[in-house]
């Protein structure tokens, strides 16, 4: 099952669960070396920055509900990323809206 990191109002894991029942909360995790931008709309992306990190929720998506996250996030790239959680380093999908949006 894929990893998911969300750095938004996904953090909240029954705001992704009503998106998507099946997905499993691992708790919390951090990207290192970016930084959080807040964007019009209170619509939020990261940057690098290597003095800094973005803290956010790990998740656990069965492959069904991707397509689920894809759509809410139109517009977005979809990058995998290593998330620093319990137990360590994993790797993680993420979505990434361009700063000018």
């Amino acid at each position: 099952m894929p990893l998911y990191f969300a750095f938004d109002e996904l953090m909240d894991p029954a705001r992704m669960a009503q998106l998507s029942p099946q997905v499993k909360s691992l708790g919390q995790g951090r990207l290192p070396r970016h930084h959080l931008i807040v964007m019009s709309g209170a619509r939020v992306t990261i940057r690098r920055d290597p003095l800094r990190e973005v803290h956010g929720t790990l998740y656990e998506v069965p492959m069904a509900a991707m397509p689920l996250l894809d759509r809410r996030f139109s517009g977005a790239s979809k990058i995998i990323q290593p998330i620093i959680g319990q137990g360590g380093s994993k790797r993680a999908v993420m979505h990434l809206l361009p700063e000018n949006l």
